[in-house]
């Protein structure tokens, strides 16, 4: 199904999430909370939420900036949107990227593993994380993912992590 990008605001996002249309999610068979595959120049996951009522009808996607730049894709441009099918990861490798304002965070694997959980992901994406500072908060890259580039991290997971900074 092909939708409009439209903006959503990080504060309201946090590459957490993107809103869509109870019609659109219905019509992929997906619901509230399902991952959905996004096509655009670039291929990105994400967890499905409804938009506000309101706007179901209008075709649109709404997706705040981390998502624009993991499908390469900006406002008022299309995408392709269908079920995520991705197998769990075994292996993910983690480039750490850490904020302005934070320290590197040896410590907080713990707390990234458990925000990374059950997520989809693919190799390239940017994904924030927990933060001291909404405008500059810390982030992961998903350097590599095996056995294919794209996956599920399930606890089982294994993630190995690059230091950057």
């Amino acid at each position: 199904m092909r939708l409009t990008v439209e903006n959503r605001p990080l504060s309201k996002g946090r590459g957490e999430s993107v809103l869509v249309g109870a019609p659109s999610l219905l019509h992929i068979g997906q619901r509230p909370g399902d991952p959905i595959e996004i096509q655009g120049a670039e291929i990105t996951y994400a967890r499905a939420r409804h938009s506000d009522p309101d706007d179901w009808h209008d075709g649109c996607i709404y997706m705040d900036e981390v998502f624009q730049r993991n499908a390469g894709v900006e406002p008022g441009e299309s995408v392709t949107i269908e079920p995520a099918r991705v197998e769990p990861a075994t292996t993910v490798t983690l480039r750490y990227h850490a904020g302005a304002a934070e320290p590197r965070a040896d410590g907080a694997v713990p707390q990234i593993r458990s925000t990374l959980r059950d997520r989809a992901i693919f190799a390239g994406d940017v994904i924030p994380l927990f933060s001291i500072s909404r405008s500059d908060p810390p982030c992961v890259e998903i350097a590599d993912v095996h056995p294919d580039a794209a996956g599920l991290i399930r606890p089982e997971t294994t993630l190995d992590f690059e230091w950057v900074g």
